[in-house]
C-alpha cells in the first residue's frame, strides 16, 4: 500500500493525505545528485491544501522511499469547486544545505568533518549514522562558502567515495561498489524464478565504439631534473643567440669564461647592470649592441631546462583481446611525468574494455543510485556480473503498486563515468592554506518607538479682512464704431471693432 504522510510547516504531527493524492513519481540520480519527486493533490474545502516546504514522506508499505519538502507548487482548476496542485518536491538535501559551509580542517578523518558540517551548517533532522570512516585523515582541507552538500561531495572526490542522504535524512558516506542493492536479478528460462524484477524489462547493451587500449599523453612540460650546456662562438658582430632548449630559471651565461649577470628581457634592461638579456618567447639571449661578444669567444649558456611531457600507455590483455586501439589526449595543465602516467592508468583502467549499460523495471522497493546490483541471466550466458544503479525513476500505477524503472551501468563503466567527471589531478587537495576566509555577519533588527503628542482643542479665529473695489457706474450710451483690430485701452472707452455678417463700410 502507497501512503504519503504529509506534515505542514509549523506543525508537529504528520497526516495521512494518501486519499488526495491523484498521482505520484519519484526521481532518483547519482549520488552526486538531489532526489526528487511530484505530487499531485485535490484540494477542496475542509480538505490539505499543499503549501511550500511543508514535509513529506511516502512510504511503499514498511519501506521509506522518499522523504523531502514541497519546493514549488502549481495550482489549477480542473473541474467543479476542486483545485488541483502539482507540488514538485525535494529530498532532505534542501534541509542539509541551510548554510554555506566557511571554515578548514587539518588533520582530521572525512567522518569527523562530515559530523562537524552537519552540527553547524545544516538544517536540523540531518544524521551521519551511515557515514563510514575511511580511516587515515586529510592533512588539509577548505571549505569557501560552498553548501553542505558541495562540500560533502568534495570529500567524496578527494577520498574516491560515494554518498547520498536516505529518506529518512540519514547521510550515508561508502566506499564505490561498497553498498550492496537489497536484493539481486536472477533470469531464468521463460520466468523469473526470484520475482526481483519484471520479466522481459531487462535489456544490457555492449559497446564496444569507446575501447582505447594504447593511449598517449601530451602534456605540459617539465623541467629537467639536470642541467645542459649549450655553447656558441663569437664573431664581434652578433648580438642575439637563439637557444635550442626552454630554460628555467636561474640559468648562468659565461663569456670567454667570464661569468656574466643575466637579466629577464622585456623586464630588466641593460642599464640597471645587467650583462646579457635571456628572452624565454623567443628563446634567445641578448647582449648589448654596442658590445657584442668577441670574435672566436666561447659564449657557455648552462641551466636547467623543460621539455615536452609524453607518455603512452599499452593494456597488453585489452590489445590481445580487441586489437590495439590508439587514442591521443592533449593536457597541457599535467606537469610531471608523474602525473601523466597516472592519467594514463586511469584512462586505461577505464577504456580498455567494452562498457556495458542496461535498464531493468521492478515492483520491489528499497533500490537507492550508487547501490551495486548482481545480475544472472543462464539465458543470455551471464553469471553474476555486477552493475550499478545509475538512476532511478518509479510512478504509483495503483494505490497498492508501485513501478520502478533503475537504470545500470557496469563497474567499469561507471569507472569511466567517474573519470569524465573528474580525472585524478582535479583529486588532490592543493587548496591554499594561505587563503584567509573572512566571516561577517549581518544583523537585522526591527526597533519599535512609541511617541505621545497632544493634540490641543481647536480654538476659533475671527479676523478682519478688508477688502477693496473700484465701482463703475455702467454708461448705457451706443459705442463708437471704428476699424480693427483695436482694444479699448480702459473701460470708459467706447470704441468698438465693427462687424457684420457681409460687409461693412466705415465712412470718415
Amino acid at each position: 500500500m502507497i501512503t504519503i504522510l504529509i506534515k505542514k510547516k509549523g506543525e508537529s504531527d504528520f497526516t495521512d493525505r494518501s486519499d488526495q493524492i491523484r498521482a505520484l513519481s519519484i526521481n532518483q540520480g547519482t549520488t552526486k545528485e538531489a532526489s526528487t519527486a511530484r505530487i499531485s493533490v485535490d484540494y477542496y474545502a475542509g480538505k490539505y491544501k499543499p503549501e511550500g516546504e511543508d514535509e513529506v514522506n511516502i512510504y511503499d508499505g514498511e519501506t521509506q522511499i522518499f522523504g523531502g519538502f514541497i519546493v514549488r507548487a502549481i495550482q489549477r482548476i480542473d473541474q467543479g469547486p476542486v483545485v488541483s496542485y502539482d507540488c514538485d518536491l525535494k529530498n532532505r538535501v534542501y534541509r542539509l544545505d541551510y548554510k554555506l559551509v566557511n571554515t578548514t580542517y587539518e588533520s582530521q578523518s572525512a567522518h569527523d568533518i562530515i559530523e562537524d558540517i552537519v552540527a553547524n551548517f545544516s538544517g536540523p533532522g540531518i544524521t551521519t549514522d551511515n557515514v563510514q570512516d575511511p580511516g587515515g585523515t586529510i592533512t588539509f582541507i577548505s571549505f569557501n562558502n560552498i553548501p553542505p552538500s558541495e562540500a560533502i561531495q568534495k570529500l567524496a572526490d578527494v577520498l574516491g567515495k560515494e554518498w547520498y542522504i536516505d529518506p529518512a535524512g540519514d547521510i550515508h558516506f561508502f566506499s564505490k561498489f561498497g553498498e550492496a542493492a537489497p536484493f539481486s536479478i536472477i533470469e531464468q528460462t521463460g520466468s523469473n524464478t526470484e520475482g526481483n524484477h519484471i520479466f522481459g524489462t531487462l535489456e544490457i547493451t555492449d559497446d564496444f565504439t569507446q575501447i582505447r587500449n594504447s593511449i598517449q599523453i601530451e602534456g605540459g612540460k617539465e623541467i629537467s631534473s639536470l642541467p645542459t650546456t649549450e655553447k656558441y662562438i663569437g664573431d664581434g658582430q652578433t648580438y642575439t643567440f637563439p637557444l635550442g632548449h626552454e630554460f628555467a630559471s636561474g640559468l648562468t651565461v659565461s663569456v670567454g669564461g667570464v661569468s656574466k649577470t643575466v637579466g629577464a628581457a622585456n623586464l630588466n634592461t641593460f642599464d640597471q647592470g645587467y650583462d646579457v638579456l635571456y628572452d624565454p618567447n623567443t628563446l634567445s639571449i641578448q647582449f648589448p649592441s654596442s658590445s657584442p661578444p668577441a670574435n672566436a669567444a666561447a659564449i657557455l649558456v648552462s641551466g636547467n631546462y623543460y621539455y615536452p611531457i609524453t607518455v603512452r600507455f599499452r593494456e597488453l590483455g585489452s590489445v590481445a583481446k580487441y586489437g590495439e586501439r590508439q587514442f591521443v589526449i592533449q593536457d597541457r595543465d599535467i606537469s610531471s611525468r608523474a602525473d601523466a602516467v597516472k592519467r594514463a592508468g586511469a584512462e586505461i583502467t577505464a577504456y580498455s574494455q567494452m562498457a556495458s549499460e542496461g535498464s531493468f523495471q521492478t515492483y520491489n522497493s528499497g533500490l537507492a543510485a550508487g547501490q551495486k546490483i548482481t545480475i544472472s541471466s543462464p539465458i543470455r550466458g551471464i553469471s553474476s556480473k555486477q552493475f550499478v544503479i545509475q538512476r532511478l525513476s518509479g510512478r504509483m500505477i495503483t494505490p497498492s503498486k508501485f513501478l520502478w524503472k533503475a537504470t545500470i551501468v557496469s563497474v567499469k563503466t561507471y569507472e569511466l563515468i567517474d573519470l569524465l567527471a573528474d580525472i585524478i589531478k582535479s583529486r588532490r587537495i592543493e587548496v591554499d592554506k594561505d587563503a584567509v576566509i573572512q566571516t561577517a555577519d549581518r544583523v537585522q533588527r526591527t526597533i519599535q518607538i512609541s511617541r505621545t503628542i497632544t493634540v490641543r482643542e481647536p480654538v476659533a479665529v475671527s479676523r478682519t479682512v478688508e477688502v477693496s473695489r473700484d465701482v463703475r457706474s455702467y454708461l448705457n450710451s451706443p459705442p463708437t464704431w471704428v476699424a480693427g483690430p483695436f482694444v479699448p485701452p480702459n473701460i470708459d472707452d467706447r470704441r468698438r471693432v465693427a462687424f457684420t455678417d457681409r460687409r461693412c463700410i466705415l465712412a470718415s
